[in-house]
């Protein structure tokens, strides 16, 4: 386990020796970076990932310098969401007495998976369809990519 940033200061080093000593192989994300400003340096990069560690319900970090802005979020690979559909399908078919599991992100912003539908998003049951799809061959990657920007295209567009 890695040592807090307190011990590190205390010792006199600065914030960034702090930042680069805390493991982040826990993390199920890593850092996505887009836009058309400057890309933030290594030590900036390391204040913006633990940013986003510190306050999860922050999703994406605008960085506005003299060359325009980038975004800083994370980014979570298919293969975890998969195994969040796997746990909550292994919690309902090992605890008969549990009728759902909802998942809060905010007040206004929930879903709750249940055991026919034991998915972490409202469109887990599209995902899986298209990830299968994709598997057997029956999609392109290409034509996966477009089937899941459907599923989030706004109404009218």
């Amino acid at each position: 386990m890695s040592e807090s940033p307190q011990k590190h200061a205390a010792r006199g080093e600065d914030a960034y020796d702090a930042l680069r000593a805390l493991d982040h192989s826990h993390r199920p994300w890593q850092t996505l970076v887009s836009g058309v400003g400057e890309m933030p340096s290594g030590k900036m990069m390391l204040a913006f990932d633990r940013i986003l560690d510190l306050f999860p319900d922050v999703g994406s970090l605008v960085v506005t310098t003299d060359q325009g802005s980038v975004t800083v979020q994370r980014d979570f690979s298919s293969d975890y969401t998969k195994e969040v559909d796997r746990l909550l399908a292994g919690v309902f078919r090992h605890h008969p007495d549990v009728t759902g599991v909802t998942l809060k992100w905010s007040a206004e912003r929930a879903h709750a998976a249940t055991p026919a539908a034991p998915y972490w998003s409202p469109h887990g049951a599209e995902y899986a369809r298209i990830d299968a799809a994709q598997a057997s061959g029956e999609l392109t990657p290409a034509e996966a990519i477009a089937a899941l920007k459907k599923i989030h295209r706004p109404a009218g567009e």
